[in-house]
């Protein structure tokens, strides 16, 4: 687990060499045990290391090969290393690294090997004979990879803080983006708040070859990877059996290591699934880690401790009081590398479990999404039928009493029902709103606030259908994103069992009626989970990392949401009498207005003020 940097030049350059330690030390944070660098003719290439596997210094990068021609750069793990090793055993091995076998893999079987790799990753590949780089990123987008191109060079980073510190990119708002970013509290796909960087898909390659960039080639994907089965292919208790087997197996991938590790435990499904996994699977004392809150309204203690107890777990508990937060807000603020309107939770779990000496740490990231845990997998099938079902005229009538009604889901739901027709995709963007659209409009003075999520994939089951719409537009750009940039902000390394791309697609895969029942949560997982979760996890009421964000935005947090308006209207980024008059409205109790909003704003100021991120 790692930072990698790399400048690429089309025409002759003096100073590479310092341009690539400059962004190394950017991104130092994210890899404190080494750094190294690589400068030939127009190539520079940096790395900085969390050491994981193979803790001496042959693991050191960038790593060459044998015989010197290959360099390579890689951010991540390779969880089946050791097997693909055994197939390359004519490569004269130097070292025990998942690194060099990544590499031994390219240069044998070229870039068919990315269907081979199991794990999370984002790596460029240099060919000193043909003057070639190679990159790719894992199927999920786990790690990241950002990139800028003019006619004279490629840059790319793990961080947009590398990109920023090579002083070759002018950073510049992207306005047009802003509508997007307060509807949902972060931008889907691939785009940024950055005009010109680019962030490499999930599940895609890219070349540089004779100072030409290929544009972004997949594979995998949803569509092509993922065949929608029935229950004639496969029974419901096949089904079960199966998806213990993929999801044990993906445990079992994700415990090579060199460094004292652990899991998350918050007392969750799906926390708790991968302890009770993990202590399977190892046979021996797991290290569980939970932190919860001194108030024990909030508090999910209780529920770790009871799958701590069952499984005789080495259990630590750090309480913390909720003012923490506040306290270390701008430490908060400045782990921002992209503004987000989620994240500072995960700053703070991060920050405590390294402190209690783990290095790496299993999650239950993703269990929501593969298993339908949201609610709106409950809801969304079949509501869109029932909606279109009520004339329109009535709908559109009532939309406009709704639209006075100062709750904001409320509004949202007013900005879906006055559609001639309603879709599942339209219903799905409305759930993922932070700010309803016809309040966006009156905010931003750039831009329009009805950008759609995606379209559904048809050859998937309703209930994968919304699965895949999450990865897209939640995991990948807010848990994803947010995980790695405050995980590495602490060097810490996160590894998500549930999403192994074995298991996901074979959960994707299955029918509706294998995933949905509405007496038990998440029912494949814990039908196939079975007496190893116990009853009083399967149904206990979820509840998050819960925080008084209402409360601090109107109170403790008031100055930095006022000074974030004023100085987002002298920028002319927004419509700041509209702003202010919501956040007074706001302050009063008004719920028109969501939390979320005003603390997206918070964050993005901060970012464009740390960075000097140009408004004009």
């Amino acid at each position: 687990m790692c930072g990698i940097n790399g400048l690429i030049s089309f025409e002759p350059r003096n100073n590479s060499s310092s341009i690539i330690q400059a962004m190394n030390s950017a991104i130092a944070h994210r890899g404190p045990d080494d750094s190294g660098t690589y400068v030939d003719h127009n190539i520079a290439l940096g790395q900085v290391r969390l050491s994981i596997i193979d803790l001496s210094s042959a693991g050191k990068q960038p790593m060459a090969d044998a015989n010197g021609r290959y360099q390579l750069v890689f951010n991540g793990e390779i969880y089946n290393f050791k097997s693909l090793k055994t197939k390359l055993n004519h490569y004269p091995f130097k070292t025990f690294t998942d690194s060099e076998v990544l590499l031994a893999a390219y240069i044998t079987w070229g870039e068919s090997m990315l269907d081979k790799l199991e794990g999370m990753f984002a790596f460029c590949i240099y060919d000193s004979e043909q003057n070639t780089c190679f990159m790719a990123r894992d199927r999920f987008g786990k790690k990241p990879f950002y990139y800028y191109q003019t006619d004279k060079y490629f840059i790319f980073s793990s961080e947009l803080n590398g990109l920023f510190a090579s002083t070759l990119i002018n950073p510049t708002i992207q306005r047009t983006a802003l509508a997007e970013y307060f509807t949902y509290g972060t931008l889907h796909g691939n785009k940024l708040l950055v005009k010109d960087v680019q962030m490499l898909a999930p599940g895609c390659s890219m070349w540089v070859k004779n100072k030409k960039i290929s544009p972004a080639s997949p594979y995998w994907s949803f569509s092509k990877n993922i065949v929608s089965i029935s229950s004639n292919q496969i029974s419901k208790s096949e089904a079960i059996s199966q998806t213990k087997e993929l999801f044990l197996k993906s445990v079992h991938k994700r415990l090579e290591a060199d460094v004292p590790f652990g899991a998350f435990l918050s007392g969750g499904i799906d926390s708790s699934a991968v302890t009770a996994a993990m202590s399977l699977v190892l046979g021996n004392k797991v290290n569980t880690f939970n932190v919860s809150f001194t108030d024990k309204e909030f508090s999910e203690a209780r529920y770790a401790e009871i799958i701590a107890k069952k499984y005789q777990t080495k259990h630590t508990c750090v309480e913390l009081s909720p003012t923490i937060f506040l306290e270390k807000i701008e430490e908060i603020l400045d782990a921002y590398d992209h503004p987000s309107a989620d994240g500072a939770n995960t700053y703070i779990v991060s920050e405590a479990t390294k402190n209690a000496g783990l290095t790496m740490a299993l999650s239950g990231l993703g269990g929501d999404e593969i298993f339908a845990g949201y609610p709106v997998f409950n809801k969304l099938h079949g509501l869109s039928s029932k909606l279109t079902n009520i004339p329109f005229l009535f709908r559109k009538a009532f939309a406009q009493v709704l639209q006075q009604v100062p709750e904001y889901k409320y509004i949202k739901l007013a900005d879906l029902i006055h559609n001639r027709t309603i879709s599942n995709e339209q219903i799905y963007q409305v759930f993922r709103k932070i700010t309803p659209s016809s309040l966006v409009k009156k905010m931003c003075i750039e831009g329009a606030s009805n950008s759609t999520i995606k379209e559904f994939l048809p050859h998937l089951h309703t209930i994968s259908q919304i699965s895949e719409a999450e990865f897209y537009s939640y995991l990948q750009p807010v848990l994803l994103r947010d995980t790695d940039q405050m995980s590495m902000r602490h060097a810490l390394e996160i590894r998500a069992p549930f999403l192994d791309h074995e298991l996901v697609e074979f959960v994707l895969s299955l029918p509706n009626e294998y995933k949905i029942d509405h007496n038990i949560p998440k029912s494949l997982l814990v039908n196939a989970m079975g007496d190893l979760l116990p009853h009083e996890i399967v149904f206990r009421k979820k509840m998050g990392f819960v925080l008084p964000w209402e409360k601090w935005m109107k109170n403790e947090l008031k100055q930095k949401v006022e000074n974030a308006i004023t100085s987002a209207g002298a920028l002319g980024l927004i419509n700041e009498s509209f702003w202010a008059k919501a956040y007074r409205e706001f302050c009063k109790g008004n719920k028109r207005y969501n939390w979320n909003t005003f603390w997206s704003l918070v964050t993005l100021m901060h970012w464009i003020r740390k960075n000097n991120i140009v408004c004009s």
